[in-house]
């Protein structure tokens, strides 16, 4: 029924995505922002950042 969710991730850890987030401009290694740039999304990515992620893998 709902899409499966990105994995968590925190900052600063091995878990940061290495991909810059082409939907809220986030570099690579920092977390995604939400409301634009206002707040940190602490549990998951956007998914534009997981395809990112996947396309340079």
């Amino acid at each position: 029924m709902f899409p499966a969710r990105t994995p968590p991730i925190s900052s600063g850890d091995e878990t940061t995505p290495h991909a810059a987030c082409p939907a809220c401009d986030s570099q690579p290694g920092a977390p995604c922002t939400s409301h634009s740039g206002t707040r940190t999304r602490r549990h998951d990515v956007h998914r534009a950042r997981t395809a990112a992620l996947a396309a340079t893998s």
